[in-house]
Parts: C-alpha cells; structure tokens; sequence
C-alpha cells in the first residue's frame, strides 16, 4: 500500500510545482502575528507534499528514502514563518524548487545523531539554507532561513553526488563472411538465387537417374529369351520321343527286309496293277 501512496504523494508535488500551496501564504497574511498555540488551533497540522527530492540526492542521506516526496504541515510551516524567520519574504518561498533542483552545496547534519540536509542557494546576493530532515520513512521539510556565513557552517561535512556512469559502447555488428555479405545485398541475393537454382538442378538429376532405374524395361519376344512352362516343356518332349520312335521303326523294317504296302497309282479304284 505504501508504493501506492508515494506514488500519488509524488504525482501531487509534481501537479504544485514542487512549491509551497498559495493559500498557506494567505493564511499567514490573515492571522499576521500569532502565537504558536493560535496558529496551530486556527491551522490543520496534517502533512502534506510540498516538494520532491532530486533522486541522486537520495544517497546522501545516511539511511536514503524510499519516497523522496518531501512533507510539511500548514501550521508548521506558518508558525516558522511567523515566529522565526519572518525576514524572509515569500517569494523565497516559492522558489523551493528550484533550491531543490540545483543547489549550490550540500551539507551533511549528523549532530546529535540527525539525518539531515542543508541545501544552499545564493538568491538575489543572499544564501539561503533550506533543512530536510528524514524521519523514515518521511521526507521533512524543517526550515528555510538566510545563512549568518558565508560559507554556511564551515565546520561540517560537504557531499557531492558520484558523477554519472558513462554509456556502453555501442555493440558492433559481427564481421560479414567473406564472399557473402561484403559486396553488398544485390551481390548476396544474386548469390542465393544461383546456390537455389544450383540446388534445383541438383534435384532434377537425381530424380531423373531414380526415373531411369526404375523404367520398364522392353520385353525381347525372341523364343531364344522366352522359357517355356513345365507343362509345355513336357509335351515337346513327348513328341520328340514319338518322333525317334517311328523314325526307328521305319529304319527295323527297313533292315528286316518288310515293306508296308505299295502305294496304290491314283485312277485305279484302289485296285493293285496286276
């Protein structure tokens, strides 16, 4: 809930101007010379933002704020204005901010185990010490008043804000691979274009060997490439037995001496010439 909260506390600062709320300066006009009892019966007490703290001097606080957002109550502050420093005009007032944005020394205020800032600035001749004081976890606006020295308390601590990190380098982009990217994007897509159409060509020779392996073959209708079936096989063979065996039964005859029958002449009626 605290985030929440600063946040807001920081947006109001930020809609003020960083600057202490006109109507407080009316008021201190309307009660002119008051006792501290009567301010605080006429005036709410209750904090509110009247300012912000510049962010690289949050460390030099000994415990550094998580909410820069610095607090000051009405009552409080007419009552400083009134009773203790009312040789300080306004407008010294209203130029908080820009104590707060650019002072002109910072100086720790460790005594009697304080946690606090005195932020000078030299406005129209004169140095001006504006107090924070952090109570955590609160930013407290204490006193703004003319220095009696100069400079202002000598004898204590002065803190300078580190000075800023300076930027990495820019990263540089990795070196192109030779042949590639060196001459340039036209050179380098005419080169991927001749490795596509390298690999394209590539792939249309192998498909067309893979066509030519798997290609039907002619078939050779020579009866010296066809083999013949078993069965087929088995009558050949029948007939060439058949074949020898008349063969040899004509060659027996023939050495025996027998004949078969003279042939008939055509035109004798099957009858036998006598």
């Amino acid at each position: 809930m605290r985030l929440p909260l600063a946040f807001l506390a920081l947006l109001c600062a930020a809609l003020l101007g960083a600057a202490i709320p006109e109507s407080w300066f009316a008021d201190k006009a309307a009660l002119g010379p008051a006792t501290r009892a009567a301010i605080y019966h006429a005036l709410p007490t209750r904090h509110r933002p009247v300012g912000a703290l510049p962010e690289p001097l949050a460390p030099a606080f000994r415990t550094p704020p998580a909410d820069r957002t610095l607090y000051v109550g009405e009552a409080y502050f007419v009552d400083h204005c009134l009773n203790h420093h009312p040789d300080v005009p306004d407008a010294i007032y209203r130029r908080l901010d820009a104590i707060l944005a650019n002072p002109k020394e910072i100086i720790l205020d460790r005594r009697d185990g304080k946690d606090a800032l005195i932020l000078t600035q030299t406005i129209d001749g004169k140095t001006y010490c504006l107090v924070i004081r952090h109570y955590p976890p609160q930013l407290v606006y204490k006193t703004l008043f003319p220095a009696d020295d100069d400079p202002p308390y000598p004898a204590l601590k002065r803190w300078r804000p580190p000075p800023p990190k300076p930027e990495p380098p820019p990263k540089t982009p990795p070196a192109a691979k030779p042949g590639f990217f060196v001459h340039g994007e036209a050179q380098a897509w005419a080169r991927a274009k001749a490795l596509a159409a390298k690999a394209a060509g590539r792939s249309a020779h192998s498909h067309s060997r893979r066509g030519g392996a798997t290609a039907k073959r002619p078939v050779n209708r020579s009866r010296s490439t066809i083999s013949a079936s078993p069965s087929r096989k088995a009558a050949g063979s029948r007939a060439a037995g058949a074949k020898r065996g008349v063969s040899e039964t004509a060659q027996s005859q023939s050495a025996a001496g027998t004949h078969s029958s003279p042939r008939v002449p055509f035109g004798t009626g099957g009858r036998r010439a006598t």
